[in-house]
């Protein structure tokens, strides 16, 4: 909300977006937009959109749960206070310290902030355990496309959770009711994951075998 403050015109708001000097960009928006660009591309190039996707879908959040040991080092992302032996504080003048002083949570002679939920590790187990659910789902899959289907239902149910902990978003709420840009994201990935699934199971293309025996030679000489 703050990084639109200043926008006063669409071209403005378009603008903050994408200045990744000033931040803007989100995982989950990331991943969205990440999403749409390889389907265009693949378009484009005219190449098997969800055979593709399919291989890549594992590696991605693979490269989510590392992504999110650079939240830890950044301090952004970060959880709720909690006292519980695994708890994190984050020193002064750190990303985390600065947000809770302007909030007022903490004084400015304050040298560490409380122990707080470690939101950016369970982030990062998150991504690591999906892309192992499935690496381990992908020679199942019946139809080609559905590791994607079920990557949108697995990490939006994740992801809402994960949210409910996390306190730098909390300070925001979205038409009217208190849940985070990122729960309303989740909420949509998991509805597109289910209509995805549905349509696939009825009208989907048979995902490649993994193995497949070369064909027998016929006839003779």
């Amino acid at each position: 909300e703050t990084h639109y403050a200043h926008c006063k015109t669409l071209g403005d708001s378009l603008l903050a977006t994408v200045n990744l000097s000033e931040g803007g960009l989100v995982l989950i928006g990331a991943l969205v937009g990440g999403t749409m660009g390889f389907f265009a591309f693949c378009r484009l190039r005219k190449l098997p959109a969800l055979q593709l996707i399919d291989v890549i879908m594992p590696g991605v959040f693979i490269g989510v749960g590392f992504g999110r040991l650079g939240c830890l080092l950044n301090g952004c992302c970060y959880g709720d206070p909690c006292d519980l032996p695994w708890a994190i504080q984050f020193p002064k003048g750190s990303v985390p310290w600065l947000d809770l002083v302007n909030r007022g949570v903490l004084t400015p002679a304050d040298p560490w902030t409380m122990p707080l939920h470690p939101t950016q590790i369970y982030s990062s187990i998150d991504g690591f355990m999906l892309g192992t659910i499935l690496w381990n789902l992908y020679p199942l899959r019946a139809r080609s496309g559905q590791l994607l289907g079920m990557a949108c239902v697995m990490y939006a149910c994740t992801r809402f959770l994960i949210e409910m902990i996390r306190d730098d978003t909390k300070t925001y709420s979205y038409w009217g009711l208190s849940l985070t840009i990122s729960q309303w994201y989740s909420m949509g990935l998991f509805v597109s994951g289910t209509v995805l699934l549905v349509w696939l199971h009825f009208r989907g293309d048979r995902a490649t075998p993994k193995f497949e025996s070369p064909p027998v030679a016929t006839g003779g000489l």
